[in-house]
C-alpha cells in the first residue's frame, strides 16, 4: 500500500518558503539608515536633521541639500 505523501510534501515546502520570508525580512529590518533608538521615539527625518544642524554635525550647504531632497520625497518622510 502505498502512502500519501503530497501532504507531507506541501507542508515542508510551505514550513521552508516561511522560514525564509521570516529570513530576509530580518535582513532588511537589521539595515535600518537612522538608529534604532531615534526610530523608536519617533522622531522624524526632518527633526533629525534640524538637530543635527543645531548641534553644528552638518554645515548649512548640507543641511539645505538634504533639506530639499526630504521635501521632493514627500511628507511621509519630513
Amino acid at each position: 500500500m502505498l502512502h500519501d505523501t503530497t501532504w507531507s510534501f506541501l507542508g515542508m515546502h510551505f514550513i521552508w518558503w516561511f522560514v525564509w520570508i521570516v529570513l530576509i525580512s530580518m535582513a532588511f529590518t537589521s539595515f535600518t539608515p537612522v538608529a534604532k533608538s531615534q526610530l523608536k521615539s519617533g522622531e522624524r527625518a526632518l527633526d533629525i536633521l534640524r538637530r543635527r544642524y543645531a548641534a553644528g554635525q552638518i554645515t548649512t550647504e548640507e543641511y539645505e541639500r538634504r533639506r530639499n531632497v526630504l521635501a521632493e520625497a514627500g511628507p511621509s518622510i519630513s
